[in-house]
């Protein structure tokens, strides 16, 4: 059994790697249940344990640039763990816009105009005051959120989302992205204007890339949130 003293040892260590804390905490549990297996299989002491599980870990530790847009570096595993999150957040947006889209569609067909309006409204309105709220409850956290990998890596996110809005104006220069997408689309589904094809496509590219967006960024604040709440549950032990 892994004594107060080594726990804070391997901490130390874990420290020197420069990792995010949240990190941290899942990592130490990792290279704790891995030093307590050497020490039943091999029937070694705690410092070759440590040693052999320091080797195991080096490549995960070897600090790597954090971005292609940016100078700083992070060990490799926060680098892959951030990734992977980035990953799923995006397969997330995705299929909640496009869920959303079905259903701007379907009520378009089904609801009454004014009804179509509201009910689409609301729900944009609803998804706004949850990042709002997610905002407000991260602004007053007391937690130094430097010390998360959601924080490390959020102004990149940040940038990523930029780069989107600036890829799809260029877009909108070739495609006269409408600035009402919600009426296109009411109005092309109930044939009430003669729209392009075209011009119908490029109100559903507006629509699916800034709902999309909406969702990246609610994730974004969710995942931070999460981190906090991490930290915080440990601090509390």
């Amino acid at each position: 059994m892994i004594n107060s003293t080594q726990k804070s040892q391997i901490r130390n260590y874990l420290i020197s790697k420069n990792l995010p804390t949240d990190i941290l905490l899942e990592v130490q549990d990792h290279i704790e249940n891995q030093i307590e297996s050497l020490y039943a299989e091999n029937n070694v002491s705690f410092e070759e344990a440590f040693i052999d599980v320091q080797v195991s870990w080096q490549k995960e530790f070897t600090m790597v640039k954090k971005s292609f847009f940016s100078f700083g570096k992070v060990p490799r595993i926060v680098k892959e763990i951030q990734k992977e999150t980035n990953r799923k957040f995006a397969k997330k947006s995705i299929i909640a816009a496009l869920l959303l889209l079905i259903f701007q569609l379907v009520s378009a067909k089904t609801l009454l105009r004014d009804h179509y309006f509201i009910t689409n409204i609301l729900i944009y309105l609803l998804t706004g005051l949850s990042i709002m709220g997610m905002l407000i409850i991260y602004i007053f956290s007391s937690i130094k959120k430097q010390r998360t990998r959601a924080e490390r890596y959020f102004y990149n996110q940040l940038l990523n989302i930029f780069l989107c809005y600036i890829l799809l104006g260029i877009f909108g220069t070739f495609t006269r992205l409408p600035t009402n997408s919600f009426k296109v689309i009411h109005d092309f589904v109930n044939g009430i204007h003669e729209f392009s094809a075209e011009y119908f496509v490029a109100a559903i590219v507006s629509i699916l890339f800034k709902t999309a967006v909406t969702f990246y960024f609610f994730f974004m604040l969710t995942d931070r949130a999460k981190s906090i709440r991490k930290i915080r549950n440990y601090q509390s032990c």
